[in-house]
C-alpha cells in the first residue's frame, strides 16, 4: 500500500495518531485498519531492534499488525486494503502470498469496474496495483530462497532462487507489472511525491531483482531500465536516487574487463552508500568470520601485518596508538595487537562493533565513518597515531582523496605508518579513470592512483606488493598490500 507518512518519526507518529483517531469514530473504515497495520509492520521491520525498541515491543507491534490486518479483511471482505496489509503481517510465506494475490484480484477488479467511480480509480490505488504485482513477482521466490539456504551440500551447486530465469508465468507476471506501472506513472502527477516515491521504489526492486538474475544479456538491460527510471523520478538528494546510481555504476566495468566502455553513471559515484554497507555487514555479522576466513579465504589482516613486519624489522610492539579503519568483528585487530600498545576501532555497522567488543583486543571503539576517530572533535583536538590500517574497507570508497588526507594529517610525522589493502585494477582498462565500481559493487584502484594519491598527500611508498585479497566463485581476486610512511616533506597540493 502507498503510505502517505515519510520516513521522520515524528510524521509516522502523527499518521498513527490520526489513523487510531479514524478508527474510533468509524469502527468499521476497513482502509484506515490497513494503513495502521502497514505503519506497524513497517515499525517492526525496522532494524537493528536494540537501537529502536526492546524485542517485545517488536512482537508487539507485529501482533497488533496483523490484527487489524485481519479485522480489515473482516470489516471489508470484498476490499483489497486488508489483504494488502495481511500479505505484509502474514506470519508464513503461504499465508503472505495467498494474501497478495487476493489484493491483486480484487484491485483488479475494482479498477475495471464499469460501476467503479473515478475517485476509487485514484492515482494511490492504480500505484498500489502496480507494486503488489512487482512483489508478487518478486516475493513469490522467497519460499524457494529459504529452501536453497537449507539444502544439503549436494543440492548447494543448484541455482540461487534469485538469480535463475524467469518462467512462462513470471514472464507473463512481469509484463502485466509493467503495464501496471506504465499506467501507474501516466496517473500520477508532481502534486503526489508520495506516490512518486513509492513507485520510485518499485522500480528500484525491480532493477535489484533483474541485477544479477541470468542469462545477462536479458536481464540486465531491464534491470538498468528500472533503475534508470528510478533516477529520473526523484530529486538527486533522495537517498534513493543516490542507491539507484550506485547501482548502475556497478554495470560500468569490472577490474579484468579489457573493453573500452563505461558507464555514465559511474562518474558520480564515488563510495558505496552508507545503508548498504550498514545493512550488509549487520547481516552478515553472526556469521561473518566463517564466511570471509573459510568461504572466500581472507587472509588480508595477516598478510598486511606481515608486511609491516617487514618494513619495520619488528614484530614487537613499536606503536604506541593505533587506529583500526572499518575493523569489521575484529579480525584486523587480532592480527595487529601485538605490535600497538592501544587500538582504536571504527566501523559504520553497530552489528559488526558488537561482534568486535568480543574479541578485547580494542580499546576503544566506535560506530561511524571510517574517518571519523582521525578528525578532531569538539572536545578534544586531532588524534595522533602511529600506526593506522585498513583491511578490505577501500573496496567500499572510490575516491580515496579524504581518506589519505585525514591519515596524514593524524599520523605522527616522519615516523607514522599507513597500511592498508585494495582490490587492484589494471593500468589499461577503464578509460583512464583511476578507479571503478565493478559489477560485485566493490571498487578496484589503479596502482598509478595510489602513488599519485602518496606523493599528493606526503607519504613515501614503503612497501607495495601484489597480492590475492580473496577469492570470488573459487577465484583470486587480485588486491594490493600497500605500507606509506608520512614523510617530511608537506603536502603537493
Amino acid at each position: 500500500m502507498v503510505s502517505k507518512g515519510g520516513g521522520n518519526d515524528t510524521i509516522v507518529m502523527e499518521e498513527e495518531l490520526s489513523l487510531r483517531a479514524t478508527i474510533e469514530k468509524k469502527p468499521a473504515n476497513a482502509k484506515a485498519m490497513a494503513c495502521l497495520s502497514c505503519l506497524l509492520m513497517d515499525r517492526a521491520k525496522r532494524s537493528p531492534p536494540s537501537q529502536i525498541m526492546a524485542k517485545q515491543t517488536q512482537n508487539s507491534c507485529r501482533e497488533e499488525a496483523l490484527s487489524w490486518a485481519r479485522k480489515a479483511i473482516e470489516s471489508k471482505p470484498k476490499l483489497h486494503f486488508g489483504y494488502a496489509a495481511l500479505s505484509e503481517a502474514a506470519p508464513t510465506h503461504t499465508e503472505r502470498m495467498k494474501a497478495l494475490q487476493r489484493a491483486v484480484e480484487l484491485t483488479s477488479l475494482s479498477l475495471n469496474s464499469e460501476s467503479c467511480e473515478k475517485k476509487d480509480k485514484s492515482n494511490r490505488t492504480i500505484a498500489s496495483y502496480a507494486g503488489n504485482l512487482v512483489r508478487l513477482l518478486i516475493e513469490s521466490r522467497d519460499d524457494d530462497k529459504e529452501e536453497n539456504t537449507t539444502c544439503s551440500k549436494k543440492n548447494s551447486k543448484k541455482k540461487s532462487a534469485l538469480r535463475k530465469d524467469l518462467d512462462s508465468n513470471e514472464t507473463a507476471l512481469y509484463q502485466k507489472a509493467k503495464n501496471a506501472l506504465t499506467d501507474a506513472w501516466n496517473a500520477t502527477s508532481s502534486e503526489s511525491p508520495s506516490v512518486i516515491d513509492y513507485l520510485a521504489k518499485v522500480e528500484y526492486r525491480l532493477g535489484l531483482f533483474f541485477r544479477k538474475m541470468k542469462p545477462h544479456n536479458v536481464h540486465r538491460p531491464r534491470a538498468r531500465q528500472h533503475l534508470t527510471k528510478c533516477c529520473d523520478k526523484l530529486d538527486p538528494n533522495n537517498p534513493l536516487y543516490k542507491k539507484a546510481r550506485f547501482w548502475l555504476a556497478t554495470f560500468s566495468q569490472d577490474a579484468n574487463d579489457t573493453s573500452s566502455s563505461i558507464d555514465e553513471y559511474y562518474v558520480s559515484v564515488d563510495r558505496c552508500p552508507e545503508d548498504y554497507v550498514i545493512g550488509l555487514y549487520s547481516s552478515f555479522a553472526e556469521k561473518f568470520d566463517e564466511l570471509l576466513v573459510t568461504k572466500l579465504k581472507y587472509e588480508t589482516p595477516t598478510k598486511l601485518r606481515q608486511l609491516l613486519d617487514s618494513a619495520v624489522g619488528s614484530n614487537k610492539k613499536w606503536a604506541k596508538t593505533s587506529a583500526d579503519l572499518g575493523c569489521g568483528t575484529g579480525l584486523s585487530g587480532i592480527a595487529f595487537q601485538d605490535c600497538t600498545l592501544h587500538i582504536t576501532g571504527v566501523d559504520l555497522s553497530p552489528a559488526m562493533i558488537e561482534k568486535a567488543k568480543e574479541r578485547k583486543c580494542y580499546d576503544k571503539l566506535v560506530v561511524g565513518d571510517v574517518t571519523c576517530i582521525l578528525e578532531p572533535t569538539d572536545s578534544s583536538d586531532r588524534p595522533v597515531f602511529d600506526l593506522i590500517f585498513a583491511c578490505d574497507v577501500f573496496v567500499y570508497i572510490g575516491d580515496l582523496k579524504g581518506v589519505f588526507e585525514s591519515a596524514k594529517q593524524a599520523l605522527s610525522q616522519d615516523t607514522g605508518l599507513f597500511a592498508f589493502s585494495t582490490e587492484h585494477l589494471e593500468e589499461h582498462v577503464a578509460n583512464g579513470h583511476p578507479y571503478i565500481l565493478q559489477q560485485c559493487a566493490r571498487f578496484a584502484h589503479k596502482q598509478s592512483y595510489i602513488e599519485r594519491l602518496a606523493q599528493k598527500f606526503g607519504f613515501d611508498i614503503v612497501k607495495l606488493v601484489h597480492s590475492p585479497i580473496r577469492k570470488n566463485e573459487g577465484k583470486d581476486v587480485g588486491g594490493m598490500l600497500v605500507i606509506l610512511r608520512s614523510s617530511k616533506e608537506t603536502s603537493r597540493v
